[in-house]
C-alpha cells in the first residue's frame, strides 16, 4: 500500500489528544479507517430505508389500484 503525507489542522484540544498517541500516524489512520467504515455502513442503511419506502409507497399504489377489482377469494 503505497502512502501519501498531508496536512491537516485541527483543534488545539483534539491536537493534545493525538500528541499523546506513540504512532500519530498509525492513530489517525486507524480512526479515519473506522469513522469511513461507519459512514459507509450508514449511507447503505440510508440506502435501503430509501428502497423500502419507495417499494412501500409502489406496493400502496398498486393495492389502490386494484381495490374493489379483485375479490378476497372468501366470498361467492
Amino acid at each position: 500500500m503505497s502512502h501519501v503525507r498531508i496536512t491537516i489542522t485541527l483543534p488545539n484540544d483534539l491536537y493534545q489528544e493525538v500528541r499523546r498517541q506513540k504512532n500519530r500516524s498509525a492513530f489517525i489512520q486507524q480512526a479515519l479507517t473506522e469513522y469511513c467504515a461507519r459512514h459507509r455502513t450508514c449511507d447503505l442503511g440510508d440506502q435501503i430505508a430509501d428502497y423500502c419506502r419507495r417499494e412501500e409507497q409502489a406496493d400502496r399504489a398498486m393495492c389502490s389500484d386494484l381495490d374493489g377489482c379483485v375479490g378476497d377469494g372468501l366470498s361467492s
